[in-house]
């Protein structure tokens, strides 16, 4: 069975290629509501999901996309090179750090497009995107999510697949892959939403302010909960997207002709 270490380089880039059109056409429109709910301003008895717009879900779409390609292409790349000199865990950190940073100015740019109220464009929204604050964030939240993308997700499909041997055929497999990656990925998904929150808050500030005031405003006005606000939104959309990426993982590979592979 071929796997994407067994891929050189090139193919690399065609796996992150497939995974940001893939997985930003599945979640993106929840990515936005999740967007839109953040940086709704506190207005308690009320229901939050009554109070935000659902027109426009794919804004930002294209940029996404993009920044993905890159951002994706980033983590692979990255990935691949160092499984050559130190262990897959390693390999994962490695590429979350280094993805963070792209990720950090493209979600930065969708986020100013995503929000109903409080937009900005042009070199504004890219002021905004290239906070520090933010790029700290991001390498907090990208480093777990690659650990689950490169490292626990393949690890948790050989689990399942020990548990369910039956399921050794295409379906079944399919289904072991999504299931293993949508797990994985939920629980990180959960237990990063306070820097995930705190981003998008930092991103989208008119005027810049300090992480920890953030923080702090955000834990006076609604709890520690606060921080944990849309966090069974953020599960499933982190779970939805290590799921695709660990299909795309694992199947595309066995399609793709010997040229693809590591001579």
């Amino acid at each position: 069975m071929s796997s994407i270490s067994d891929m050189h380089l090139g193919t690399q880039a065609i796996l992150a290629t497939a995974s940001s059109v893939g997985v930003n056409f599945v979640v993106h429109p929840l990515n936005t509501v999740i967007r839109r709910l953040q940086t709704l301003p506190p207005a308690p008895g009320t229901n939050p999901f009554r109070q935000i717009s659902y027109c426009g879900l794919y804004n930002g779409y294209r940029s996404m996309v993009g920044a993905d390609i890159g951002v994706f292409g980033f983590g692979y790349i990255t990935n691949a090179l160092l499984q050559d000199s130190v262990s897959p865990l390693k390999a994962a950190v490695g590429a979350g750090l280094i993805q963070s940073i792209p990720t950090a100015i493209g979600e930065g740019l969708a986020a100013n497009s995503q929000i109903s109220s409080g937009r900005a464009r042009g070199m504004e929204a890219l002021r905004r995107a290239v906070r520090l604050e933010g790029f700290v964030l991001a390498a907090g939240r990208e480093t777990p999510f690659s650990i689950g993308v490169f490292y626990l997700a393949p690890r948790a499909q050989d689990a399942l697949r020990r548990l369910f041997p039956q399921r050794h055929h295409p379906t079944g497999d399919l289904a072991i892959q999504a299931t293993a990656g949508a797990l994985v990925g939920a629980v990180i998904g959960y237990g990063t939403v306070p820097l995930d929150t705190l981003k998008t808050l930092i991103q989208t500030s008119p005027s810049r302010v300090s992480l920890w005031e953030l923080g702090c405003r955000k834990v006076a006005t609604q709890g520690i909960s606060g921080l944990f606000q849309n966090g069974v939104l953020r599960a499933g959309y982190v779970g939805a997207t290590t799921a695709v990426m660990n299909v795309i993982n694992h199947t595309l590979p066995e399609h793709l002709p010997d040229s693809f592979r590591k001579a």
